[in-house]
């Protein structure tokens, strides 16, 4: 929970490493949220079912041990088994964490950040050997939106180290309105120096102030 990570002042490390990537690691997404849709739709009328984001700034990739195009997870779990062959290995479309790596990415594939943001691929010269550029761009343009969500064109960035809740690595935190004015929550952001941003959780739209 959103609350716990504020009370303890920081994005630890897990006490056990990642079944695929076979480390400790925080794995966060760029310029996007991007998650598994919840199988229970009630979940979303309770604040503990609501969205929550810490925004981090480019200094956390500082602590970056690797970054992938898609989500590492989703690949293990066979997501993409009906466009990628199963020789490849979720490493296999690892690229260096750097931000010039992450905007190569990016401009290759969609052009731009608002087309990524938007999920709007275009249509790169990729030449016939390089199989993994290849299988990358067969994900994102023949998205099954019944079985996967976006993290199959979310570019997944794994952090190496924990990182400290303080205005030096947080841009600013978004969470659901209701919310904004809880003692573990709002105040708490605001006190700590972090802009804080809420979202209508309980109206039809999801509109951020």
């Amino acid at each position: 929970f959103l609350r716990d990570i504020l009370a303890e002042g920081r994005l630890r490390l897990p006490e056990r490493p990642c079944e695929t990537l076979k480390d400790r690691l925080i794995f966060t997404f760029y310029g996007r949220p991007s998650y598994v849709r919840s199988e229970i739709d009630s979940a979303l009328t309770r604040p503990t079912g609501a969205p929550t984001y810490i925004l981090l700034k480019p200094t956390a990739l500082a602590q970056a041990a690797m970054a992938h195009p898609l989500d590492t997870g989703a690949f293990k779990e066979e997501l993409y088994k009906g466009h990628i062959d199963q020789a490849f290995q979720a490493t296999d479309f690892g690229f260096e964490p750097s931000q010039d790596a992450l905007l190569k990415v990016v401009f290759h594939f969609f052009g731009s950040n608002a087309s990524y943001m938007e999920f709007k691929p275009r249509q790169p010269n990729i030449e016939a050997g390089e199989h993994e550029a290849l299988a990358y761009l067969d994900v994102i343009n023949s998205r099954d939106s019944a079985r996967v969500d976006v993290r199959d064109s979310s570019i997944e960035i794994a952090l190496r180290s924990e990182i400290p809740i303080t205005p030096d690595t947080v841009q600013c935190v978004i969470l659901p309105d209701v919310l904004m004015d809880s003692a573990h929550y709002g105040p708490l952001i605001k006190k700590n120096g972090i802009d804080v941003r809420a979202y209508g959780a309980a109206g039809n739209g999801h509109h951020i102030d």
